[in-house]
């Protein structure tokens, strides 16, 4: 379930579109792709692409890993699915300092 903040009060607008969303089933699966991305004038990289099935080379290409390959996928879990339900944009996170992955 989205934790919503404490004392904050949704207008009936965004009521109805957290319902609506919410009403949609949760997918059964998913996949999580982890990349490298090396030094250049930017410090070394680690971006993890969530829902990575859905994301095509194109969308990667800011990034500058257009034909890259990942190094790890491993399947979504349970709590990932759900955490990520209500996200109907593409979600990534980007890793600089690798002490909050390992």
């Amino acid at each position: 379930m989205v934790k919503i903040k404490d004392g904050y009060v949704l207008s009936a607008s965004e009521r109805a579109e957290y319902e609506r969303q919410n009403a949609i089933p949760r997918k059964t699966s998913g996949r999580v792709d982890y990349y490298f991305k090396p030094q250049t004038k930017y410090p070394p990289r680690i971006y993890v692409f969530m829902d990575a099935e859905i994301w095509c080379d194109r969308n990667r290409r800011p990034m500058g890993l257009y034909n890259a390959v990942p190094f790890l996928s491993r399947p979504m879990n349970r709590e990932e699915i759900e955490y990520h339900h209500f996200n109907w944009r593409l979600c990534y996170h980007q890793y600089e300092d690798w002490d909050k992955l390992l």
